[in-house]
Order: structure tokens, then sequence, then C-alpha cells
């Protein structure tokens, strides 16, 4: 049997049905025909419905690659950029928040910082345990393995950011934690606007770096302007793009003098 396309009126009928679901706040139904829609039309007014059903469904992690392909859009207008910062801060992933908000109008910044920034405090106060249990393996990621190191640097959006500042730049003089992931560290000091100077040990030796002054993979436009291009035309090789994204981040690293 052959294979079953989907027709221009089955998908409007879906959005149709996936938009009053979102308005009823029957975000299950909204996830099951928005992503019927998305299937086929792929447009960013349709991703836009689907990551706000996926949000409701508080599934904000399946919304992530949805808005990786329109992320632009998704920065271009306030409204947009709220839904972004909601399913970032649901995930929670404040690292990539806080990358983000340097794209930004100094207005639209100010209230997307605060709104962060808030979203952080309630978090420090609810889940303190959790927190601080992650806190210290990543202070401590030291020695053990790298697929070891690599499993907690992918964990850090989870620590809001004075936790960040305090744990990880210690990892940047430490002989036992790998170097590419002490470049993965200084990209996510980077991203949160560290201002102070810091010693880093590197191929090239130890040096003073100052995060806040370093064009960051998040921060700087075009490298973020390659990543989407290259998001858009290999929207199935997530692996190899966020190789070419640590990549980038690493020969910027090697440029530091």
């Amino acid at each position: 049997m052959g294979k079953v396309i989907p027709l221009p009126d089955q998908v409007k009928r879906h959005i149709q049905v996936g938009q009053q679901a979102l308005a009823a706040k029957d975000y299950a139904s909204a996830v099951a025909h928005l992503e019927k829609a998305y299937t086929t039309d792929q447009t960013f007014d349709t991703a836009v419905l689907l990551v706000r059903a996926l949000n409701g469904m508080q599934m904000a992690s399946e919304a992530l690659p949805v808005i990786s392909h329109f992320m632009h859009q998704f920065m271009a207008t306030p409204e947009h950029q709220q839904e972004l910062l909601t399913t970032l801060l649901a995930v929670p992933d404040y690292s990539s928040a806080w990358a983000l908000s340097h794209h930004l109008d100094d207005a639209d910044q100010a209230a997307f910082r605060q709104r962060i920034a808030e979203a952080e405090d309630h978090d420090m106060s609810s889940n303190k345990a959790d927190i601080e249990a992650l806190r210290k393996q990543v202070q401590h990621m030291g020695g053990r393995a790298f697929h070891e190191q690599e499993q907690l640097v992918s964990e850090l959006g989870r620590l809001p950011k004075p936790v960040l500042r305090s744990a990880l730049p210690p990892l940047l003089v430490d002989d036992d934690v790998h170097p590419a992931i002490r470049v993965s560290v200084l990209e996510t000091l980077t991203a949160i606007d560290v201002d102070q100077a810091l010693p880093m040990t590197t191929y090239l030796g130890e040096q003073q770096v100052v995060p806040a002054t370093l064009p960051g993979v998040m921060n700087d436009p075009t490298i973020v302007n390659l990543l989407q291009t290259a998001q858009t035309q290999y929207p199935d090789q997530d692996a190899e793009i966020e190789m070419l994204r640590l990549s980038l981040g690493f020969y910027i690293r090697l440029l530091i003098k």
C-alpha cells in the first residue's frame, strides 16, 4: 500500500481543531492535531501553535526542536520572545535563556532578564535540595570519565545563574576536567555575563579571560546565523549540529591570546 499523503483540507482542519482545543485549554487534543498539521505544514504559524500546545502539556523539551527551526522568528517580536522564554524556563535551561537575551533590544532585554531572574529565585527556594545536589556533582566533575563530564555539562542549564557563577570558575583550571569540557564551561560563563577576569588552562597555557567580553557561540550573531542555516538545511542531523556548535566555540577559544 502506498504512503498516505495528507490533503491540504486535512491539514487546515487539524489546524482549526488544534486552535479550538488551545482556546479551550484542551492541550492533549491540541498537541495531537497540531503535530499532524506540522508534519506537513512546517511553517512558523503552525510551529507557534504547536509550541503553545506542548507548553500547555508541560512538554517543553519536545517544543525545543520545533523552536530551533524558527529561532529568528521567535526572537523577532516580544510576544514570541515570551513564548520562547516560557519554553526555556519550563525545561529549565537558564543559561540558554540568558544567552538569547543578548540579542534583544534594551527594553525587551530588561523584561526578558527580569523574568529569568524571578524564575531562578523561585526555583532556588522550591528545589533547593535538587539544585544543591547537581551543583556538587558539577563542581567535582574533575576526574570523572569524559562521558560523565559531558553529561554534567549538558545539565548546566538547569542551574540558576548565581549557582553557576560560584560553581564553574574552578573547573577552568582543573587539569582533571577535559579541555573540551573546559571550553563548554567557559561558554556557559560567557552566556551568563560573568564580567570578572578568570584564569583558564588551555593548550596555550594558563590565560586570563573575561567571559562577558568573549564572542560566545549563543551571543555572536554570525555564529547563531550559521547554526540556524545548518539546522534549517539539515533538520535531522541534531548530533552533527551540536558538534558544529562545540567546534565553533572551541576554535574561537583557541584565538584567545
